[in-house]
């Protein structure tokens, strides 16, 4: 598994986020995992929210969404009771390989927060 960090872990303002793009490479298959690194106590505090946006483009200048989610803080606990990772959002590399993608972050009060790819 390989990892490419869209974006590192530090305190955002609220406000929309947008990480630089990153080129899908041929030849992968599988999934890819986007997954948040937000600091636990940021995970924990209800008052925070976040949505999230992939888009996906062709020439790196046209975008289209490709898939998103919404998330508010909390403890969510794994099937261990343990407390979880930040959101993630799995995706089909057969259809963005070859392609470019970014994703948008609209972050609802300030925390820290970061971004990777897994693959």
């Amino acid at each position: 598994m390989a990892t490419v960090t869209m974006a590192i872990q530090q305190n955002r303002n609220a406000g929309i986020f947008t990480t630089p793009s990153w080129h899908v490479p041929e030849g992968l298959t599988g999934t890819i995992s986007l997954a948040t690194n937000i600091l636990l106590s940021d995970l924990q505090d209800v008052r925070n929210s976040l949505s999230y946006l992939m888009f996906v483009s062709d020439d790196n200048v046209t975008w289209r969404e490709y898939a998103g989610f919404s998330w508010e803080g909390g403890n969510y606990l794994d099937k261990f009771g343990q407390i979880t990772k930040g959101p993630n959002c799995v995706v089909n590399l057969a259809e963005i390989v070859g392609k470019y993608v970014r994703v948008q972050l609209t972050i609802g009060r300030r925390m820290a927060i970061g971004l990777d790819l897994d693959y």
